[in-house]
């Protein structure tokens, strides 16, 4: 369930029936960018998930976890509690990426 107070993005929408955290397919597709980029290997989100989460300091992988948990179902969406980690997620799991594409430009 999302709130007034959470931003639009981090919401539910249905896709082919179901519904999907959008929050949830960001991180997601961020570990799959960073774990293909790194490996050469396409890999489904949820494995590029856990690929990624053993690479991860421990202080990034509240927002992964969480978003794995909500798309798995074993967690309901929320997001108030490790809402204050994510730009800190978002921007480490992105420096990991501009790394990556950065070594391999010519």
């Amino acid at each position: 369930m999302v709130s007034a107070a959470t931003p639009k993005w981090w919401g539910s929408r249905r896709h082919r029936g179901a519904y999907v955290c959008l929050a949830c397919n960001c991180w997601r597709t961020l570990a799959r960018i960073w774990s293909t980029l790194a490996t050469g290997v396409i890999r489904s989100k949820d494995d590029a998930a856990t690929w990624v989460l053993a690479r991860l300091p421990e202080q990034h992988r509240n927002v992964l976890c969480r978003a794995r948990a909500i798309y798995l179902g074993e967690e309901e969406e929320r997001w108030h509690d490790v809402a204050a980690q994510v730009r800190t997620h978002a921007e480490y799991v992105v420096r990991e990426i501009e790394l990556l594409v950065a070594n391999k430009s010519p």
